[in-house]
């Protein structure tokens, strides 16, 4: 059965609960487009009551709820400051969310052209949840630009620039296609246009001598072993068994640290009037759960969802845990965005 045959064999199976389950994410998507924050009169009346910096604090603890957030920033001050411009100008609060510049090509369907899929989607749609909270406390919301890190992904991981780009597209009509593209600011891979901008090339030398240092430093041994496991897993066709101590995966670590120590001195990743987060740990950033609460699982690290019992499970299915998925029970694959054209929300829109 080809692929296309196995989505629409999917497709078609879609009870009428798990369209009910889509097109509620859906929704989330097009009422943070719309602007439908849905202030109750009790929420009205408390911001009323608030300062502004108040009503910064308040936002900042939405920002970081459990529900949204594994990791808070460390830095609050200037987070509420931000914020407190946000609220002072009445203007969407400015986020920049680190992304993924490809999918992971042992994972995807396609590897020559990686795109996104329902995992993309559920990350999407939880973004857009936590935007419509923010929303009910300062109505302007969050305006997201999404940073790619494709010219790391293409030196460490030997990633061509038409997978990145192929990536890229996708997500980009990803967002659009489910209106919430008035909430995105941008998608943005950084090798593009803001390593001109930043002129990040002028620090590769120091940035590579900085890696080295760090690397060999016995004290950075236990962090620099678990990023080889990450490289590991990020080289094609790992999971036919490329070791993580062969001179490929360090080279890669290597090449990593440098062009992002590099993107680092240039400042892309320091910008004054904007907050960060990313769906990793990386100190002073906001640290978001992707697909639903408690997830931290990075879509493009692997494929769509699953049915299991009749119910949908947000998940990343990548070969490595497809064994895992085989071995309690049947379940049912959702690879491709085009899942979601049964949806009836979508299929007006």
């Amino acid at each position: 059965m080809t692929s296309t045959q196995q989505n629409t064999v999917i497709t078609e199976t879609l009870s009428s609960e798990l369209q009910a389950w889509f097109e509620r994410r859906l929704q989330w998507l097009l009422d943070a487009a719309a602007g439908s924050n849905g202030r109750s009169p009790k929420m009205q009346s408390q911001s009323k009551r608030l300062t502004e910096n108040e009503q910064a604090r308040l936002i900042l603890g939405k920002l970081s709820n459990v529900q949204f957030c594994k990791t808070r920033p460390s830095d609050t001050e200037h987070f509420l400051r931000v914020i407190h411009q946000a609220i002072k100008t009445q203007t969407p609060i400015p986020f920049i969310l680190g992304y993924g510049p490809v999918k992971n090509l042992n994972n995807a369907l396609d590897p020559v052209r990686p795109v996104v899929d329902a995992a993309e989607f559920f990350a999407l749609s939880y973004l857009a949840k936590l935007t419509l909270t923010i929303q009910q406390w300062h109505s302007p919301g969050v305006a997201w630009t999404f940073y790619l890190d494709d010219k790391r992904a293409q030196m460490a991981n030997g990633i061509s620039r038409e997978a990145t780009q192929a990536y890229a597209s996708s997500l980009k009509t990803l967002i659009e296609q489910t209106g919430f593209n008035p909430c995105v600011q941008s998608v943005t891979c950084l090798g593009e246009r803001l390593y001109r901008d930043f002129q990040v090339e002028a620090y590769l030398a120091q940035a590579l001598d900085h890696a080295t240092d760090w690397v060999t430093n016995p004290e950075n041994q236990r962090e620099y072993e678990s990023l080889k496991d990450h490289a590991q897993k990020n080289q094609y066709l790992s999971n036919m068994g490329i070791d993580k101590n062969t001179d490929l995966v360090s080279t890669a670590v290597l090449h990593y640290l440098q062009y992002l120590e590099a993107e680092k001195m240039a400042g892309i990743w320091s910008q004054p009037d904007t907050l960060y987060a990313r769906y990793s740990y990386h100190p002073g950033y906001l640290q978001l759960f992707t697909l639903r609460k408690g997830s931290v699982s990075q879509p493009w690290q692997g494929r769509g969802a699953v049915i299991y019992k009749e119910k949908l499970d947000p998940t990343i299915l990548t070969r490595n845990n497809e064994n895992r998925w085989h071995e309690i029970g049947q379940y049912q694959m959702i690879p491709f965005i085009e899942a979601l054209q049964t949806v009836p929300v979508m299929m007006t829109r």
